[in-house]
């Protein structure tokens, strides 16, 4: 928590802190069986009370909801938190994430659509451990292929139903607003089970174990790299650095994500040579 509250002074959508304590819901997860695990998982994963909700709005456009509440005030805050972050210091950037853009964050990740997908996503690592299936390389195969083939269906099909959405003459914004964003979820999950998918399928599979190994010490420096990312992506988009966050499309953006990516490897690599652990991760052992 500590170490995420820091990281976020520069980066208030960090994720650290929100891990942290949305974490807190496997310890009573602990005792449940593996059956009910894989029912949460997919209640959770699959946005079923999202989806309940928003079969709600299609029949009553004026149900209430928890995201109908947050996003004006999350409206608001993003546009002050632009203008901060794009034209303000150094030190109005700190103090400004060390509270208001904490409190910003959090709206975002108490939004149903996103609050479920980290639980989700918790109760499906957990499924993962209690099943074993990190420390078995057929089983991991297996999944993996799974993975890729329903993902791939996902993805497909509901980047497809949101492009077509706007033909179908729904009149009611708040119907609208709240199956955008499922659809994209949807979108989001089946990649990240067809990314996951073929990583492992390239490793086992493929032959290229040589490679995907050279992306290792990236791993077991995932903190330290990751709070690498908040400040130099700080200096290099924010109002105080470089001031690039006006100026870069989405080529620009990837390129200098790339370079970032082939830097940290390199890091990482010269890193390791010397030492058993990331600075984080040494630190957070301490």
């Amino acid at each position: 928590y500590l170490i995420g509250h820091i990281n976020g002074l520069f980066y208030s959508g960090e994720i650290l802190v929100v891990y942290a304590l949305f974490g807190l819901i496997l310890i009573p997860l602990y005792k449940v069986s593996t059956k009910w695990l894989a029912v949460w998982c997919f209640v959770l994963l699959f946005q079923l009370p999202s989806l309940f909700y928003f079969v709600c709005l299609w029949f009553d456009p004026e149900t209430p909801g928890l995201a109908s509440f947050l996003r004006p005030f999350l409206t608001g805050r993003y546009k002050a938190m632009s203008l901060v972050l794009t034209e303000g210091s150094f030190m109005d950037v700190i103090s400004y994430n060390f509270w208001q853009g904490q409190v910003t964050k959090w709206l975002y990740y108490l939004m149903p659509v996103n609050m479920f997908r980290i639980f989700g996503l918790f109760v499906l690592g957990l499924l993962i451990g209690r099943l074993g299936i990190h420390k078995d390389a057929s089983k991991m195969v297996k999944c993996a292929e799974q993975g890729v083939l329903w993902g791939l269906v996902l993805f497909v099909v509901f980047f497809c139903l949101n492009k077509v959405l706007p033909t179908f003459g729904i009149e009611a914004k708040q119907v609208v607003r709240m199956a955008n964003p499922l659809c994209r979820m949807y979108v989001n999950l089946g990649l990240m089970f067809m990314m996951v998918g073929v990583f492992v399928l390239a490793y086992f599979r493929l032959d290229a174990r040589a490679i995907l190994n050279t992306l290792a010490p990236l791993g077991k420096m995932s903190l330290t790299n990751y709070v690498m990312q908040s400040v130099l992506g700080a200096l290099i988009f924010y109002g105080f650095g470089f001031g690039l966050a006006t100026a870069c499309g989405p080529v620009l953006s990837l390129l200098i994500a790339l370079i970032l990516g082939v830097f940290q490897v390199v890091f990482s690599l010269w890193w390791l040579k010397s030492h058993n652990h990331g600075p984080l991760e040494r630190a957070w052992r301490v």
